[in-house]
């Protein structure tokens, strides 16, 4: 079996699972209402770096927060 460095031999993904509405909502909190930078951000999410929480902060959920 080839070697990928983001799967396992069992052929699952050694990613984080999917984002919950729990950890976009405590995501939109932690920037939003704290204003908390990044790097203290991901501290909330052990798994998560803060540049792949930016990225989902930035692609799907500031636009959609915003007219709120």
């Amino acid at each position: 079996m080839p070697h990928h460095p983001e799967v396992s031999r069992a052929g699952t993904t050694n990613r984080p699972s999917r984002f919950l509405s729990e950890d976009d909502q405590l995501l939109i909190e932690l920037k939003e209402d704290r204003g908390l930078p990044w790097k203290e951000i991901a501290k909330f999410f052990p798994e998560r770096s803060g540049g792949s929480l930016q990225v989902r902060y930035c692609t799907r959920l500031k636009s959609r927060h915003a007219g709120r």
